[in-house]
């Protein structure tokens, strides 16, 4: 159960860090997901973003090996890509690439919301419990 548990962080935490790739790409990234970016002040908070999935998907991946920080990695993993797809449904009208961006994020997400439930259900404490 361990070892699956670790799989889904890392997974995660990939999922995560391929926004933040594109933080390298300039010209990649202002045309990502098929929307076009020319302003600067969109410009600073897309790149903002990518940074800030970029630090979760490596925390991600840091915890994956060090069972102490699952708990808290799995919280903050289960936020951000739960926050995107609520963001995905309130927005509405969507292009086609976002969606699939969305469908993906589901899928981890449930698998991270479900392998977390599970793993501490059969430890049947949560962490800095006694």
């Amino acid at each position: 159960m361990e070892y699956l548990y670790r799989f889904i962080l890392l997974i995660s935490g990939i999922v995560n860090l391929i926004p933040f790739s594109l933080w390298f790409l300039n010209n990649r990234m202002l045309n990502s997901y098929g929307a076009g970016i020319s302003s600067q002040n969109m410009q600073l908070q897309l790149r903002y973003s990518a940074f800030i999935f970029g630090m979760i998907g490596f925390g991600l991946i840091y915890s994956a090996n060090k069972k102490k920080f699952y708990f808290s990695a799995s919280i903050v993993g289960l936020i951000s890509i739960f926050s995107f797809i609520g963001f995905y449904y309130f927005m509405g009208d969507i292009n086609s690439l976002l969606q699939m961006v969305m469908r993906v994020d589901m899928l981890v997400g449930a698998a991270l919301l479900l392998i977390t439930i599970v793993y501490y259900l059969r430890r049947k404490k949560l962490p800095g419990q006694l």
